[in-house]
């Protein structure tokens, strides 16, 4: 919790740790570390919850997020496609999210890397994602999507 102390911070990597717990949510608090902080890597620890609703509209100068190989639950956050528009890493591969993915990660402009597999994801997967100009990685196996082939993954 104390993270939310270093004025300056701009790049936090935890991975590969046996780090317990939830995601703090003091982390997403105007004034706390997400006002800055570009590269956030907590991957393949033991953390688990969900994602903070203080995390939903916070964050947007960030470019990296990978909290990957988790036990993090629940829904995306939908507000992400608004607020992390620098946003050109997005790993969340090997969590327990049971949600469906939402429409608005489609405004994520500046993605590159995507990848929710190995979660539990529902739904479809929205033709709106062929609008992402910079996608380059586009991984979402292993979930429970439904219906149609998405259009746009047809097209080369």
């Amino acid at each position: 919790q104390n993270y939310a102390n270093f004025g300056k911070l701009v790049h936090i990597d935890l991975c590969e740790n046996r780090l317990t717990g939830e995601l703090p949510s003091s982390w997403g608090n105007a004034g706390s570390v997400s006002d800055q902080l570009q590269v956030l890597m907590l991957c393949a620890n033991e953390l688990e919850g969900t994602v903070p609703s203080q995390w939903h509209t916070s964050f947007g100068a960030l470019t990296q997020m990978n909290i990957s190989v988790n036990a993090l639950t629940g829904a995306l956050p939908s507000a992400w496609g608004s607020t992390l528009t620098n946003l050109q890493l997005l790993d969340l591969h090997g969590n327990a999210f049971n949600s469906f993915l939402p429409e608005q990660w489609s405004q994520l402009s500046s993605v590159q890397h995507f990848d929710v597999s190995r979660n539990s994801l529902s739904g479809t997967v929205s033709s709106s994602f062929a609008s992402l100009p910079s996608l380059g990685i586009f991984i979402i196996a292993d979930n429970r999507f439904t219906g149609l082939l998405p259009s746009f993954m047809l097209n080369s």
